[in-house]
């Protein structure tokens, strides 16, 4: 017999129920059958009083899923977007979401390092809880709030390390390569940007590895009511998702992954160029818009128009900052429109 926890339990005197193997097994299976479908239907559950749309959620999370830094932008939209993502994903009040605070804008030198040393040890912590036997099949999610641009150049340099291959490691100046401490992939850092933050002034260091996602700025996300934690098949089910490479087996055979042609028209105007790393990123991007079952998750009917918009997905959040930085307005201009109509033209996914 295996033992659970259970409040009204006293089994052994230590409130544990006893559970046949079947019903054990039972439940096990029907975490199996859990996808990736499922659970973003789960998080338009959690939105439905939002003005987000399916096209955005399904953006954030693959921005989460894919990239080792994501950006959230801007303000008190951004705030309030990641407290339902993690709400419905944990619960409102789990300590698997971190909430730290980026320095005062006034605060002198040694006070911004010292803030940020405290930051750097909160994550080690929650790095170290992530990697206990007691948190197998959990994630953890950690977002910097409040962030000005000065704050995340120095967050960027003093409390991470993203190299060019997108491996984050934590700060430990002095310590040796072998001594670094590297994120692992079931914990999840999500930057909260400031209003007013030019994205083509970002650092290169962040532009190079993370994902920019921006809210509407007409976005209407009222204040969440406290979410009760979900059924843990859906956590497990993100930490398989986190920890798997993307693979293109599951792809139909005559799927051609490209950008639309109105965004490749876009780059050709403003003189930019995908290199052969954004083309690989974006193959990437495609492989993991996919479930297991090779179900879309931006549209679940059309395979190559699921492929396309998670081709567009993925440039919009990694290279958007260099159509933005153009000082063509009809560019801008059309980027806007671009934007607007992408959302109005994608599927909305069902709601059970």
């Amino acid at each position: 017999m295996s033992v659970f926890p259970h409040e009204g339990g006293d089994v052994a005197a230590h409130g544990l129920v006893e559970v046949d193997p079947g019903t054990r097994i039972a439940c096990r299976d029907a975490q199996r059958t859990l996808t990736e479908r499922n659970l973003l239907d789960h998080f338009g559950r959690q939105f439905a009083d939002t003005s987000l749309d399916a096209h955005f959620l399904t953006t954030l999370h693959l921005a989460i899923k894919t990239a080792p830094l994501v950006l959230l932008s801007a303000g008190r939209r951004a705030r309030a977007t990641l407290e339902r993502y993690a709400g419905a994903l944990f619960g409102s009040t789990s300590p698997r979401y971190l909430r730290l605070h980026a320095a005062s804008r006034n605060a002198d030198p040694q006070q911004r390092a010292l803030h940020e040393r405290f930051m750097a040890m909160r994550l080690l912590d929650q790095i170290s809880d992530a990697t206990t036997v007691e948190s197998a099949g959990r994630c953890f999610l950690t977002a910097i709030d409040h962030v000005q641009l000065d704050d995340l150049t120095s967050i960027v340099e003093t409390v991470f390390v993203l190299d060019a291959s997108g491996t984050l490691t934590l700060a430990a100046p002095g310590a040796a390569d072998d001594q670094q401490i590297i994120v692992p992939q079931q914990v999840r850092i999500v930057i909260l940007l400031e209003e007013g933050i030019s994205l083509h002034s970002l650092p290169a260091s962040v532009l190079r590895c993370a994902a920019i996602v921006e809210v509407p700025p007409d976005a209407t996300i009222p204040n969440a009511v406290p979410i009760n934690a979900p059924p843990i098949g859906y956590e497990r089910l993100l930490r398989r998702v986190l920890e798997g490479e993307p693979d293109d087996a599951h792809l139909p055979d005559t799927l051609q992954p490209r950008a639309s042609d109105e965004l490749v028209r876009l780059l050709w105007r403003a003189g930019e160029t995908l290199t052969r790393a954004d083309r690989q990123g974006a193959h990437a991007a495609v492989c993991a818009a996919f479930d297991s079952n090779g179900t879309g998750l931006f549209d679940t009917n059309h395979a190559q128009h699921n492929a396309t918009l998670a081709y567009d997905a993925y440039l919009l959040t990694r290279i958007a900052w260099r159509l933005r930085r153009s000082v063509d307005f009809e560019i801008q201009r059309d980027l806007t429109r671009f934007l607007r109509l992408r959302y109005e033209r994608t599927p909305q996914q069902a709601v059970a």
